[in-house]
């Protein structure tokens, strides 16, 4: 460490070899990572749903989940892995909500924590929160479903299932001490 300032023409002195072509790699890495962060927003195809809706209070989107599965009426049945389900119609809704610390499919007189869809035919998931910050995850397939369910929103994800099996949703966002428990239930058959 010099104990004298540098020289008042220290910034004129030319800058090494070296160091040139170390500034030109810096620069070119920033530029390519500022690219790809920028580009996979479009490319990337992970994109949040576009489809949502805002409800004033939790309250509102719980009665409404709840009113709009009754007037569906759908099938209770017994999964594959013996919980409680409804049978989802093809092309229907389905409205699921997660809460501390489980996630529902409710009607006015019942309540599960699975659905089951036919492969191949097009579905519309409706998801929302009635608590706090809840993450929405698949598992057990080749693919990758993970959403954060935000309280008052509606989530409408909509898709057509093309493998058949059970899937665990879990939630994915620590949410409180019975988080580890949240489970709910999809399966898919032919």
């Amino acid at each position: 460490m010099s104990l004298t300032p540098p020289s008042k023409r220290w910034h004129i002195i030319p800058i090494g070899k070296d160091e040139k072509i170390w500034l030109f790699l810096m620069l070119m890495m920033i530029l390519m990572m500022g690219t790809l962060t920028v580009g996979w927003v479009f490319l990337g195809d992970q994109n949040p749903p576009e489809v949502y809706t805002h409800y004033d209070n939790v309250d509102d989107l719980r009665a409404d989940f709840i009113a709009q599965n009754t007037a569906l009426s759908y099938t209770a049945i017994t999964l594959n892995n013996g919980k409680p389900g409804f049978a989802v119609p093809a092309d229907g809704d389905v409205y699921m909500f997660a809460e501390r610390w489980q996630w529902n499919a409710e009607t006015d007189t019942e309540q599960v924590h699975g659905l089951q869809f036919k492969v191949g035919e097009r579905y519309r998931l409706h998801l929302g929160s009635v608590d706090v910050l809840h993450g929405f995850q698949l598992i057990g397939g080749d693919f990758i479903v993970s959403l954060q369910i935000v309280p008052e929103y509606d989530y409408v994800l909509d898709f057509t299932p093309d493998d058949t099996g059970t899937f665990q949703i879990i939630c994915n966002e620590y949410c409180g001490l019975g988080h580890q428990d949240m489970a709910g239930y999809l399966e898919v058959v032919a």
